[in-house]
């Protein structure tokens, strides 16, 4: 206590060197949370659901055969007679027997992390919420995009289904995400062809 009448001038003189300590501590995190990699797009809140997925993020990373696979088919995994014409997904469900329930929970799941791995900035969440219930309700849509996520980004897509046309323009934050890479993506094609 015999000191603090002596640092109270100190702090009073310097507190502006102290603040600007205290907002580099504050703003060296925030600027990291900006620049990091995209989370996935994962809604459970279900630990087995999280890690099952997670796991299987890190399967698929190196495997886009089975990743586009399991995508085409997600609706398909219960099927016998799938299992059995598709050994290697046959034995991946043996292998991780809760995959089929995370799956079945996220059922766009892998819809939307080919999405999130394409998107300009992270998925925000409650979009990802919304999206997830809009492909919920528009099966031509989650269908065609199973097939081929990336598609998203052509305008002759957004023709075909208005309703994903409006549900982009009524979502703004997740427009801007996902088809903005799409622009870019198109600019170096038109650059390259010069």
């Amino acid at each position: 206590m015999k000191f603090a009448p002596l640092l109270r001038p100190l702090f009073t003189a310097h507190r502006w060197l102290f603040a600007s300590a205290a907002l580099a501590l504050v703003a060296a995190p925030l600027r990291a949370a900006e620049t990091a990699p995209a989370e996935l797009p994962i809604l459970s809140t279900d630990d087995v659901v999280k890690k099952e997925l997670l796991d299987l993020d890190k399967l698929l990373a190196g495997n886009p055969a089975l990743e586009e696979k399991l995508r085409a088919n997600v609706d398909r995994l219960t099927e016998d007679t799938f299992r059995a014409e598709n050994p290697d997904i046959d034995n991946l469900l043996k292998v991780r027997p809760n995959l089929g329930r995370a799956l079945k929970s996220e059922q766009h799941f892998l819809i939307t992390r080919a999405l999130a791995r394409n998107a300009k900035a992270p998925m925000l969440k409650k979009d990802v919420v919304e999206f997830d219930k809009f492909l919920a309700r528009n099966a031509d849509v989650r269908k065609a995009l199973q097939k081929s996520p990336r598609q998203i980004t052509q305008p002759d897509f957004l023709i075909a289904h208005p309703a994903l046309a409006k549900f982009l323009e009524e979502h703004p934050a997740l427009s801007s995400v996902l088809l903005q890479r799409g622009d870019k993506k198109g600019d170096g094609k038109a650059e390259k062809k010069k």
